[in-house]
């Protein structure tokens, strides 16, 4: 799950994630509607190098994809050959309902 946070102070917060993943465990499909959709990019060995875009959302025919910079509160298109960063989350536009089952 990705969590989008809008605050007019700044301030430290406290994220506490449901689950942890398992050293060795399969990794969850991220189901994907229609549209616009906030992405988190998950992964087990946080050591591994990040994939790039077109790695990550393979088979989703997205046509977009931004983050959000918030040291300059504005957002900032993602190309292809990209990294999209574990623990970060992305919004991504599909044309149609896919299924992304990241590589661990």
């Amino acid at each position: 799950t990705a969590l989008w946070i809008h605050t007019t102070t700044f301030q430290a917060l406290k994220v506490t994630p449901k689950t942890k993943i398992a050293q060795g465990a399969v990794l969850p499909k991220i189901d994907l509607a229609a549209g616009w959709n906030l992405v988190p990019v998950i992964k087990l060995d946080l050591g591994a190098a990040d994939s790039t875009a077109t790695v990550y959302l393979a088979g989703t025919s997205y046509t977009r994809a931004y983050s959000y910079d918030t040291l300059n509160a504005k957002f900032a298109a993602v190309a292809g050959g990209d990294s999209m960063g574990a623990g970060k989350g992305y919004w991504v536009y599909v044309p149609k309902a896919v299924s992304i089952v990241p590589a661990s």
